[in-house]
């Protein structure tokens, strides 16, 4: 009965987002912004974001379409709205700017030839920009400059994500990704002290202020080292290697397996960790675990078991599967109120449907029957999420007052709707849109 509702609500959901311009004005309403802590307000929706924009809402519409030609021209639409002004910015990365655009119109592509002067185009940018980070990262390597920026590695605007571009485009420029960051993997030496090469020197958040003086290392999928983990297995499946790649492979996913701490659900890895909490290796962690894709035990344990199965180490990708099916346990049969890290919405990001698709990758992969029996209760929450009288079906909720209405892919309604249908359907996405979450 999951399957066959989950089918249902994703093409309610896909009927509610067909008009790009009708979603639009929704979505830019007033009253329909995230508030923040210092009195600012503004709208989420974006022109040119894969989390919230044109682009990711595209997405919904490619994959719909491997299975109904009738959503194929849905999908342009989006795309075309998208590049009615592309310009590029400094600081773009996979989820906002040119590479947005490049990925949702690869995973629209029906057959070869399809968007290629687009695509030419975009590529030739979004190269150079991978190129450029890349360069300045192994200029700051080369010179012993400890401390590595989040923004320069991390999937949603620096390295990671622009890799995960490159390697489904079959780009060359993914070679000079890979290799900077196999030289970040390198300890590095601090006030004496040797910390890992991804040791941050600024807060989880962007600049230098609001978590530690001493800054952090990240365990974060979205922002943290297992995206960079992720990438480095991907492309080796994929037959792309560059020297050190195995090593580096292998220094991450030890250093994972032994930050990973016990509470009395079982194995899990806190978000973050502060200096003093990396030196004492992980045993003190203050930051709670959390149960989502960006921060927290499923993201990870996606990347360190597509590592395990890759690199033959069963030890891996055991805990991985130990620790998820600890983390879904432990949510699925709380009595007591949501805990800090419970997931906060039905969303893809920090959702039950970003739960829900990682839980279906690990299973098809592992053929693990403890998460095969999880699934349709993990169905179950994101499908109580849906309410009819909703513009998209769905309300999004965040810690502060959040703009309600989202019809993105990160945050919003195409999303979860991309999760419910790959539920729905039993196998893999048809396009290949869960390479921008790195879990394909």
């Amino acid at each position: 009965m999951s399957r066959a509702r989950a089918g249902q609500v994703a093409r309610l959901v896909a009927e509610r987002l067909r008009d790009p311009d009708a979603v639009a004005a929704i979505v830019r309403a007033d009253g329909n912004v995230d508030e923040y802590a210092d009195g600012a307000a503004r709208c989420p929706w974006s022109r040119l974001s894969l989390a919230e924009g044109y682009p990711g809402v595209a997405l919904l519409f490619a994959e719909l379409g491997r299975h109904d030609a009738g959503y194929r021209p849905v999908a342009h639409a989006y795309l075309r709205r998208a590049c009615e002004r592309l310009v590029a910015a400094p600081g773009d990365g996979l989820f906002d700017g040119l590479a947005a655009v490049a990925f949702a119109a690869r995973t629209a592509r029906h057959q070869p030839g399809e968007y290629e002067r687009l695509l030419a185009g975009l590529d030739e940018h979004i190269a150079a920009r991978a190129r450029d980070l890349a360069a300045a990262e192994r200029e700051r390597t080369e010179a012993g400059r400890a401390g590595v920026d989040l923004m320069t590695y991390d999937l949603m605007r620096g390295l990671t994500g622009l890799g995960a571009y490159l390697l489904t485009a079959g780009h060359p420029a993914l070679g000079d990704v890979l290799t900077a960051l196999v030289a970040m993997t390198e300890p590095v030496k601090v006030d004496g002290r040797w910390l890992p090469g991804w040791w941050v020197p600024h807060s989880p958040t962007s600049g230098p202020t609001g978590f530690t003086a001493d800054g952090h290392v990240n365990l974060g999928m979205a922002h943290g080292i297992p995206g960079p983990l992720a990438l480095l297995v991907l492309a080796r499946r994929a037959g792309v290697e560059v020297t050190g790649a195995d090593e580096a492979i292998r220094r991450i996913a030890g250093w994972l397996v032994a930050r990973c701490r016990h509470d009395d659900a079982g194995p899990y890895w806190p978000a973050t960790l502060t200096l003093a909490e990396e030196l004492a290796a992980g045993r003190d962690a203050r930051t709670p675990g959390r149960t989502a894709w960006c921060y927290g035990t499923p993201g990870l344990a996606r990347a360190l078991q597509l590592a395990g199965d890759t690199l033959g180490v069963s030890e891996w990708s055991d805990l991985a599967v130990a620790a998820l099916t600890a983390r879904l346990d432990d949510e699925l049969n709380r009595t007591a109120p949501p805990s800090r890290g419970s997931p906060r919405d039905h969303a893809l990001c920090h959702g039950w449907a970003g739960v829900l698709h990682i839980t279906r990758r690990i299973a098809l992969d592992t053929g693990h029957r403890r998460l095969g029996d999880r699934l349709d209760p993990l169905a179950d929450r994101v499908l109580a999420g849906h309410h009819p009288t909703l513009p998209f079906g769905f309300r999004y909720r965040a810690g502060l007052p959040a703009a309600p209405h989202r019809a993105g892919f990160l945050e919003g309604a195409a999303g979860i709707a991309l999760a419910l249908h790959a539920y729905a359907t039993g196998r893999p996405p048809a396009s290949g849109w869960d390479r921008a979450l790195l879990l394909a």
